[in-house]
C-alpha cells in the first residue's frame, strides 16, 4: 500500500533548508489506496502521473518536518546537487510535477537534524530497476546506502536513517541510480525527526543555568535547545575564545619571538617580511666599500637621506645590519662614522637614517611619531588621531631595511638598532609601537623620558600616553617580547661596551658631559 500527499496541502518555503520550523510532519492516511499489484496502473516505461483520490492527514505534536519537497515550482532549487535529473509532469506522483533521474543520475539536498532523533525520510518513488536512499554528514562523504528502492510500481516508501544521522548540524540526503539503473521518478519528499527533550509546559521548566549553550524554550511540549554562543572569530594567532557565563573571553595569543609573526594559516610563528619596503634611489651606491650616501621616499611623501659604512668584510648575503638613530641635533652623519669602527670590526653595514628637522619638528613627531598630524590626546584614544602602524615615524627603519635586503638578495631575518639621546626615545618606542619589529638587539643610551610599558586607570595621569600605555592601542597588550631575553632587547655578548662607547663619540653627550659616564639602557 502507499499514500502520497495532495499538491493541495500547504508546505513550507523551501528556499532555505536551515532553521529547522516547528512544523508538525503529517502522517498520511490514504482512503482506497492502490495495493501492491498495481492493478488499473500504466506499466514503468509509462510515466503518466496516476490519480489517487482523497487523502486524510493527521498531526502528531512529536515530530516535526525537517525538509519537504514537491516540486510544484516546476524546477529544482538551485540550492540542489543534483546530475542527469530534471524536473517533469510525467514524474509527478501527485500534483503537476516531480524528477525524473536517467542513468548515473542523483538529486542531493541539505538539511539539518540538530535537536531530532529517529530521522526518516519518505517518498513517492518507482524505477526500473533500483533506487539508493543514502545520507552522508558532508557534502565529500563518506556516504552510506540506507536502503535500496526497487518497486516498479509507483509506491510511498518511508525509510529511517540510521542513528549517526540524529542530532547533526548538517545532513545530506542523496537519491541515486546505480550504473545499471535506466530511470527512476521521485516525487512528495518529506524528512521528519522526533525532537528530543524533557517535557515541559513552560520555558522555565527548560533552563539549564549554562547561559553559554542558548536559552532553551518550550515547544509543542518539549524542551528545546538554544543557540549555542559562538565565540571563535575564526583567528587562530589570537588564541582560543571561551564563553563564561554567555560572555566570550578572549584566548592567550600565541607567543611569537621578537622579529617573528604568527601566521594565521598555519598558527605558527615564521619571520615577518615588511610588504612596504621604502622607495630608495641610488641603492648602488651600497656596493661601494666606505661610507655613502642614498635618498629614500619616506611612506608620508617625504625625501629623506640615509648615511651608510659598508665594511670591507660585509657579506652582503648574511652579514649584519646595525641602524644608529641620530639625537635632538640629527647628527645621522656623525652617527655613521661612529659606528665605522664598529662596523670593520664586526663586518657590519651600517644604516643612518636622517630625520630633519624641517619634517620632523619636536619629540611629537620625531620620537613618539604616531599621531596624525598632532600627539594623540592623552587619556583619550581616538583612532582618527592615530596613524596606522606603518606609517609610523619609526616604521621607516622597518622600511628601509627591506629595500636594502630585497637590494642585496640577502637573507638577513632581523637587524641591530642603537639610539643614542632623542635616538633612544625613538628605539625603545620602536620596540613598544611595532609589535612586528625584526631587531636582534638593541640598545639605548641617555634617553631624556620614556614611555613606560605600563597603563593603569583613567585617574592615574602618570601613565597617559607618552608618558605610559593607558588609552593607547597598546594598553592591554603582551609586551613580553620586548623583555631583555631570547633575541629581543639587548646587544647580548657579540657588542661588549659598544652601546658606551658610541656614545662617548657623540659631541656634546656622553661621559664628558656625564662624569659617571654615558648611561646604557638594555631594554
Amino acid at each position: 500500500m502507499f499514500c502520497v500527499m495532495p499538491s493541495r496541502i500547504a508546505r513550507p518555503d523551501l528556499s532555505v533548508f536551515s532553521a529547522l520550523v516547528p512544523v508538525s510532519l503529517s502522517v498520511l492516511m490514504l482512503n482506497g489506496c492502490m495495493d501492491s499489484s498495481g492493478e488499473g496502473e500504466e506499466s514503468i516505461g509509462d510515466e503518466e502521473s496516476l490519480d489517487y483520490g482523497e487523502l486524510q492527514v493527521r498531526s502528531s505534536p512529536m515530530h516535526r518536518s525537517l525538509f519537504s519537497e514537491d516540486f510544484e515550482s516546476g524546477a529544482l532549487d538551485p540550492e540542489w546537487n543534483h546530475h542527469a535529473a530534471r524536473v517533469s509532469s510525467r514524474a509527478a506522483a501527485s500534483g503537476e510535477y516531480g524528477v525524473k533521474l536517467r542513468r548515473y543520475g542523483f538529486i542531493e539536498f541539505e538539511l539539518s537534524s540538530s535537536g531530532y532523533s529517529s530521522v526518516a525520510v519518505s517518498l513517492a518513488y518507482r524505477t526500473k530497476r533500483s533506487l539508493d536512499v543514502k545520507f552522508a554528514p558532508s557534502p565529500e562523504g563518506p556516504w552510506t546506502v540506507v536502503e535500496e528502492l526497487t518497486s516498479r510500481e509507483w509506491e510511498h516508501r518511508e525509510v529511517s536513517l540510521p542513528e549517526a544521522a540524529n542530532d547533526l548540524e548538517r545532513l545530506f540526503v542523496r537519491f541515486s541510480l546505480g550504473e545499471e539503473d535506466r530511470f527512476a521518478l521521485i516525487d512528495d519528499i518529506q524528512v521528519s525527526g522526533v525532537a528530543t527533550g524533557n517535557p515541559c509546559e513552560t520555558d522555565a521548566d527548560c533552563t539549564d543555568g549554562d547561559a553559554c549553550n542558548g536559552i532553551e524554550v518550550c515547544s509543542d511540549g518539549l524542551c528545546q535547545m538554544g543557540e549555542l554562543v559562538q565565540c571563535d572569530d575564526g583567528l587562530a594567532c589570537n588564541g582560543e575564545e571561551i564563553c563564561v557565563d554567555g560572555s566570550c573571553i578572549g584566548g592567550s595569543p600565541i607567543w611569537c619571538p621578537a622579529h617573528e609573526i604568527c601566521e594565521e594559516e598555519s598558527a605558527e610563528c615564521a619571520t615577518w617580511n615588511d610588504p612596504n619596503p621604502a622607495e630608495v634611489i641610488g641603492l648602488s651606491a651600497l656596493d661601494r666599500i666606505g661610507a655613502a650616501q642614498v635618498a629614500f621616499e619616506s611612506r608620508a611623501g617625504l625625501a629623506l637621506f640615509v648615511h651608510t659604512y659598508r665594511a670591507s668584510n660585509f657579506d652582503p648575503a648574511t652579514g649584519d645590519i646595525l641602524f644608529v638613530v641620530h639625537g635632538s641635533g640629527r647628527t645621522a652623519a656623525s652617527m655613521r662614522n661612529a659606528a665605522a669602527p664598529v662596523a670593520e670590526r664586526y663586518g657590519l653595514l651600517v644604516v643612518a637614517v636622517q630625520y630633519p628637522e624641517v619634517f620632523y619638528d619636536g619629540s611629537e613627531d620625531f620620537t613618539v611619531g604616531v599621531g596624525a598630524g598632532k600627539l594623540p590626546t592623552p587619556g583619550v584614544f581616538d583612532p582618527a588621531e592615530w596613524l596606522a602602524p606603518e606609517d609610523f615615524t619609526h616604521a621607516e627603519i622597518e622600511h628601509v631595511f627591506e629595500a636594502v635586503r630585497e637590494y642585496y638578495g640577502g637573507e638577513q631575518e632581523a637587524y641591530y638598532l642603537y639610539g643614542h639621546s632623542a635616538g633612544a626615545q625613538f628605539a625603545h618606542r620602536l620596540l613598544t609601537f611595532l609589535p612586528n619589529y625584526r631587531i636582534h638587539r638593541v640598545a639605548a643610551s641617555s634617553a631624556g623620558w620614556y614611555t613606560l610599558p605600563l597603563s593603569g586607570s583613567l585617574d592615574d595621569a602618570n601613565l597617559f600616553f607618552p608618558y605610559g600605555l593607558t588609552a593607547t592601542p597598546w594598553e592591554d597588550a603582551d609586551l613580553s617580547n620586548r623583555a631583555a631575553d631570547g633575541d629581543g632587547g639587548q646587544f647580548g655578548d657579540r657588542w661588549p661596551g659598544q652601546a658606551r662607547r658610541l656614545a662617548g663619540h657623540c659631541p656634546g653627550y656622553g661621559p664628558r658631559r656625564q662624569p659617571t659616564g654615558a648611561r646604557s639602557e638594555l631594554l
